[in-house]
């Protein structure tokens, strides 16, 4: 079973300023060079271990489960992109 995909997916800026939104906070985030990445990983295993995972971000991964969605018995449905993290926060 395919996980359901909304048709136009957040990327990471629209992503963090959304949640920051709904937190009622500005936006903020740093982007870390490979090298940086690296360094950071020989003191932190969790951040070594982001490092060789980082092929996964030269290019978007976009999903589409239109197809799955209309051959599911179950018709699972997205998270509507409006506000996914007002559960979560509340």
């Amino acid at each position: 079973m395919d996980l359901p995909t909304t048709p136009n997916p957040l990327v990471g800026k629209e992503f963090i300023a959304s949640a920051a939104k709904e937190m009622g906070l500005p936006p903020k985030y740093r982007v870390l060079s490979r090298p940086m990445v690296r360094i950071f990983g020989w003191f932190n295993p969790m951040v070594g271990e982001v490092y060789e995972m980082l092929y996964q971000n030269d290019a978007p991964y976009l999903f589409d489960s239109s197809n799955s969605r209309e051959l599911s018995v179950l018709r699972e449905r997205p998270t509507p992109r409006d506000s996914p993290y007002s559960r979560v926060l509340s």
